[in-house]
C-alpha cells in the first residue's frame, strides 16, 4: 500500500477553501456508513483487489457482488416455479449488524512569525470496522489529511514535512488492516499496513504479522511477520524488505520475557542489509516494585540497553523511579526502520542518559515532585548540534483544587546546564475544570533545545507562554482553542489552533 500524495499545482487560498469544503461533504458521508443495513456475507475469500485501491474502494474489493440480506429470499429463476412459502425469520437487530467505530480530529492552524505566515487544515482519521455476525476478522484503519490553505512560500520558516510535495493536499496512511482469527486457528492473522511497537525499533510496514495463541503455564506465543517497510515521505520500494520473529511468554509469577529477531533491507542504504538481536524482560511485584529492560545487538556488536525500575506506595502517595540508557555504537546511517533520523541530523555518537524523579504527597493540598536528567556523549570531540552533554534538574509544587474553586496549580523551578551555560528557569501551568463541560488551562515554560519533528529544527533558548480551551459538548463531540507564543534567542512565534474531535 503506498504512501499517497496528491499534487495540486494550483495552491491558491480559493483552492484551499474548496478543498477544505470538499473533504467535509467526504466525511459527512462517511457519518451515515454506521447507518445503513449491511448485508449478510459468507467469509471473504482472498481476491485479487484493484491496483492501489483508495480506502473508499476496499469495501467494494472486498464484497464484489450483494449477497441476499437475512430473511430476505434469494431470487428466483424466471424458468422455475414460485419458491413455496417460508418461514419467515426475524429481522436481525441494528446492534448485531456490523459497526463502523472511530474518530475525525480536525484541527485548523494558524502560525505567524514576521513575514512569514502558514494557514493549514490537518485531520486524523482512526475507523475500526467490526460484526458480531463475523468476529473472526476486524478492520482497523488511521490516515491523515494535511490541507495547506496559503500555499506553499520559497523560505517561509514554517515549511515542514508536510511541504515537500508541491501540492496542495497532503495524504498520509498510518495503518490499514484486516485482523483475522478463525474461532479454532492457530492465532491471529494481520494484513496490511501496520505498525509494530513491540520490536526492537518501531517499524511501519506492508505486509503480514501472525502470532499464535498463548498455550500452556506460560503463556507461550511465538510469531513471524515480514513485508515492505514504509518511509511516508518516500513511498514504498522493492529494494527495500523486511522479516522477522519473535518468541514470547510468562517464566514465572508477574514476569514476561521477548525474544525478537528483525532483518532490513534497503538497498539505497549501504551495507544494505541489517539483523538487529532484541532482548526484553518485564517484572511486576506484588508489594509496588516493578521494572524492565531491554538490550539489543546489531549484527555482531552490542547496540544498546534500555533499563527503568519504578516503586509506588498508594497508601503515603509516594512514587519513585529511575532509568538508564545507554548507546554502545555509533548510529550511522542504517535502514530507516532501524534509524529514521541520520539522513537528516548525522551521525549519533555513543552516550548515555540517567534519570530519576519521585512524586509524594505532603497534604491532601500539596504535591511535591521533584526530577533529575543528565546526558554525556561518549567521546567530547563528537559534540555537536543534537548530539550534546546537558544536565536538567525540576521541581515542581502542585496544588490541587486550589482553595476548593475548581482551580490546580503547578509551579515549577528549572535548573539547565548545557554548552558550558547554567539556566535557571521558572514555569506555571493554572487549569480551571468546571467538571461539566469547559476546562481551560494558561501557563509558561522554557526549554533550553526545543525540537519541532514536522519542521524539523531544533531551536535554543526557548520561552513558550500558552492558553487551552476545551469544551466537551457530548461524549462524541469536543472542541479545544490554543494559542502559542514562542520566544527563542533568534525570533518570536505566534500559533494559533482550532479543532474539533468527533467519536462515533
Amino acid at each position: 500500500m503506498p504512501s499517497t500524495a496528491t499534487s495540486n499545482p494550483d495552491n491558491s487560498p480559493a483552492r484551499g477553501i474548496w478543498c477544505t469544503a470538499l473533504l467535509a461533504s467526504a466525511l459527512a458521508g462517511c457519518a451515515n456508513l454506521g447507518n445503513e443495513a449491511v448485508p449478510a456475507a459468507d467469509p471473504p475469500a482472498k481476491v485479487a483487489a484493484p491496483a492501489q485501491p483508495t480506502a473508499a474502494q476496499a469495501p467494494a474489493a472486498q464484497a464484489p457482488a450483494r449477497a441476499p440480506a437475512a430473511g430476505e429470499p434469494a431470487a428466483a429463476s424466471t424458468n422455475s416455479a414460485p419458491p413455496a412459502p417460508a418461514a419467515e425469520k426475524p429481522a436481525l437487530p441494528a446492534e448485531q449488524g456490523a459497526r463502523l467505530e472511530g474518530s475525525i480530529a480536525s484541527r485548523l492552524v494558524l502560525r505567524s512569525s514576521g513575514s512569514d505566515h502558514d494557514a493549514d487544515f490537518n485531520n486524523l482519521i482512526s475507523l475500526d470496522w467490526s460484526d458480531p455476525r463475523h468476529a473472526w476478522v476486524k478492520a482497523h484503519l488511521v490516515t491523515r489529511i494535511d490541507i495547506d490553505l496559503d500555499g506553499k512560500q520559497a523560505g517561509n520558516v514554517f515549511n515542514g514535512l508536510t511541504d515537500i510535495h508541491s501540492g496542495a493536499v497532503d495524504v498520509k496512511l498510518y495503518e490499514a488492516w484486516f485482523d483475522i482469527v478463525p474461532p479454532e486457528g492457530l492465532g491471529q492473522l494481520r494484513l496490511g499496513r501496520q505498525i509494530e511497537a513491540d520490536t526492537p525499533e518501531i517499524i511501519q510496514f506492508d505486509g503480514l504479522d501472525f502470532r499464535t495463541q498463548q498455550t500452556g503455564e506460560h503463556d507461550f506465543s511465538a510469531g513471524f511477520y515480514g513485508g515492505v517497510p514504509v518511509r511516508l515521505y518516500q513511498g514504498t520500494s522493492d529494494s527495500r524488505s523486511l522479516a522477522g520473529a519473535f518468541v514470547e511468554e510468562r517464566p514465572w509469577q508477574g514476569g514476561r520475557a521477548r525474544v525478537d529477531w528483525m532483518h532490513l533491507v534497503d538497498e539505497t542504504v549501504n551495507p544494505s542489509g541489517n539483523g538487529i538481536l532484541g532482548l526484553s524482560l518485564w517484572q511486576r511485584f506484588e508489594n509496588g516494585w516493578s521494572g524492565d529492560a531491554e538490550y539489543t545487538r546489531l549484527e555482531d556488536q552490542d547496540r544498546d540497553l534500555r533499563l527503568h525500575g519504578q516503586w509506588t506506595s498508594p497508601q503515603s502517595g509516594f512514587t519513585a523511579q529511575a532509568s538508564y540508557y545507554q548507546l554502545f555504537q555509533t548510529q550511522n546511517q542504517l535502514p530507516q526502520g532501524m534509524d529514521p533520523y541520520t539522513s537528516i541530523l548525522m551521525e549519533l555518537f555513543p552516550y548515555e542518559q540517567f534519570g530519576a524523579s519521585i512524586s509524594t504527597e505532603i497534604s491532601e493540598k500539596i504535591t511535591l515532585d521533584l526530577a533529575a536528567d543528565a546526558r554525556r556523549v561518549g567521546d567530547a570531540g563528537n559534540l555537536g548540534e543534537f548530539n550534546r552533554d546537558w544536565e536538567r534538574y525540576r521541581a515542581t509544587v502542585v496544588l490541587p483544587a486550589l482553595f476548593e474553586s475548581g482551580f490546580d496549580l503547578s509551579v515549577f523551578d528549572d535548573l539547565w546546564n548545557g554548552d558550558g551555560r547554567d539556566i535557571s528557569s521558572w514555569g506555571l501551568d493554572l487549569s480551571y475544570d468546571t467538571k461539566a463541560q469547559w476546562k481551560f488551562a494558561v501557563g509558561s515554560y522554557y526549554s533550553l533545545y526545543k525540537y519541532d519533528l514536522f519542521l524539523n529544527t531544533e531551536r535554543d533558548d526557548v520561552r513558550t507562554y500558552y492558553g487551552r480551551a476545551n469544551w466537551k459538548l457530548s461524549k462524541q463531540l469536543s472542541f479545544e482553542l490554543c494559542y502559542d507564543y514562542e520566544d527563542d534567542s533568534l525570533d518570536t512565534y505566534n500559533a494559533l489552533r482550532g479543532g474539533a474531535v468527533w467519536r462515533f
